[in-house]
């Protein structure tokens, strides 16, 4: 692929034999949970064709009335759940994928594109009925509804991430004071379908290097989600952050189960190797 940096040297997006594929776990989501879905390349021409990172990642959100909704969230963001996207390819370079292929299948949350808040990861989606569909290549279409929750922990829950997701900038602001609201989530909502959400805020607050930075509890949380939410979406997440040697003798079965469960639930190849080298790590 040496020399292959270029629109010119590839054609135009649109010339271009590939074809967006999508996976969603489920239809129906509740307001403020993650919406992960899995998408990949394939190469339906007869020639070898070269994609770039965001032309994967680049995709639209509409709603019912079929009116796209306004990206919220930062060009090609970052995150860590989007690492998998890297892998050696920067936003300027190519790799190719040849005829009859398809490239490696990835993950990454609608909500860090869409939605309502007032910025940073996760936002939230009103209920209704939305499509997703790739912005500059043919794909699939891939719908799914957004309901309330029917419980009153859920609501609970849902209205807490709601507001944090309205104040970002205000009383949920500063590293600390986001890392204390969602510690304060995780241990008043262990179990709930929203706590991988938090444990994600969690990780990347205790990733940023400031006077609040702190590498036990950053290793407190990934252990958390790898061993109570090995199937989440933000497991990668927990993967990358997660260092054997501070985990002591009598955390390691546990955490050789979840990631032996997160090996096995994820498409991502990346994902599996990664897991696979952790537990080599843990077993020796």
């Amino acid at each position: 692929m040496s020399g292959v940096d270029t629109e010119k040297e590839v054609g135009p997006l649109n010339e271009r034999k590939l074809r967006v594929k999508y996976e969603l776990e489920k239809g129906e989501y509740l307001v403020a949970e993650p919406i992960v879905l899995t998408v990949w390349l394939e190469n339906y021409g007869t020639k070898t064709e070269y994609y770039r990172r965001k032309d994967v990642g680049e995709f639209d959100l509409y709603d019912k009335e079929a009116n796209k909704l306004k990206f919220s969230g930062r060009v090609f963001a970052e995150s860590r759940l989007h690492r998998e996207f890297v892998s050696g390819v920067g936003n300027g370079y190519f790799k190719a994928v040849k005829p009859g292929e398809s490239t490696e299948k990835q993950r990454m949350n609608i909500l860090d594109s869409y939605g309502s808040g007032q910025g940073g990861m996760d936002f939230y989606l009103v209920t209704g009925s939305y499509t997703a569909t790739a912005r500059h290549l043919l794909s699939d279409t891939s719908s799914f509804n957004v309901v309330s929750p029917k419980t009153t922990s859920d609501s609970a829950a849902m209205q807490l991430l709601i507001y944090a997701a309205e104040n970002t900038y205000s009383e949920v602001g500063s590293y600390e004071q986001t890392y204390q609201f969602y510690a304060a989530f995780v241990e008043k909502y262990p179990n709930s379908v929203y706590t991988p959400r938090a444990l994600r805020q969690l990780l990347s607050v205790s990733s940023v290097e400031t006077p609040g930075f702190d590498e036990v509890r950053k290793q407190y949380y990934a252990r958390y989600m790898i061993t109570r939410f090995p199937e989440s979406g933000f497991v990668w997440e927990a993967l990358v952050d997660l260092n054997p040697a501070m985990v002591t003798v009598g955390e390691k079965a546990s955490l050789v189960e979840g990631l032996q469960k997160a090996k096995a639930s994820s498409p991502s190849e990346s994902l599996q190797r990664l897991a696979e080298d952790l537990i080599g790590e843990l077993e020796k």
